[in-house]
């Protein structure tokens, strides 16, 4: 027997149902040939379409497509899940993080919110970030900030990235961040102190505004 060659422009064979139908015509004709399809030896003496698709997949066709359509389905459930769970809690997590951050903050929080809510964790760095901001608001001690972060077990991942969300948004970020890590880079320290400096314009603003106000009601 000889064996079809894949790349064969002849052939065109791309799919295993390609496979399929040129052994089969081979068949037809009396020509029996040997045939690798993804590491799996079909030959056009025995072919059938079930039996090359047992061979390749396991199943018989019927069976594959069936369980595809099973999977495509599931996977059509979970994308449709995860957007109606994006769109109830997108706009729960901005309003939600609009109290524990400067108004000057606002689009870049909303951006990181949608940013994050589609990303591998589906929102929960946000979810947990958020737990720690709040607590800061309510002038809870960094060490029980700490507390409440360590008791979300935060993936060796997951938790840089919520602490850069806390670092970078709450109004006491950059001081919670310094104050959990030792040995910072000069870099780090330098954005951390550019943080600092940006929240304190945001804290002179509000001020001034409200006094802008106070004169204006008297």
């Amino acid at each position: 027997m000889k064996t079809i060659n894949l790349n064969s422009p002849e052939y065109n064979i791309i799919t295993l149902d390609d496979a399929i139908e040129v052994l089969l015509k081979l068949k037809e004709k009396g020509i029996f040939a040997n045939f690798l399809f993804n590491g799996c030896e079909l030959n056009s003496k025995t072919i059938t379409v079930d039996s090359a698709y047992k061979i390749v997949t396991g199943t018989t066709k019927a069976e594959y497509l069936q369980n595809r359509q099973k999977i495509l389905s599931e996977h059509i459930k979970k994308i449709e899940f995860n957007q109606l769970k994006f769109n109830f809690y997108i706009p729960k997590w901005i309003n939600e993080g609009e109290k524990y951050i400067y108004p000057q903050k606002k689009e870049a929080w909303k951006s990181c919110v949608e940013v994050r809510a589609n990303d591998i964790y589906y929102g929960l760095d946000i979810k947990h970030a958020l737990q720690a901001m709040k607590a800061l608001d309510e002038n809870k001690s960094f060490e029980e900030v700490k507390l409440i972060i360590d008791q979300q077990n935060n993936s060796d991942t997951l938790y840089p990235i919520v602490m850069n969300i806390i670092a970078d948004f709450s109004k006491f970020g950059p001081e919670f961040y310094e104050s959990q890590y030792n040995n910072l880079s000069i870099e780090k320290l330098n954005n951390l102190q550019k943080l600092k400096e940006f929240n304190k314009k945001c804290e002179q603003d509000l001020q001034n505004n409200s006094k802008d106000n106070d004169l204006y009601k008297k």
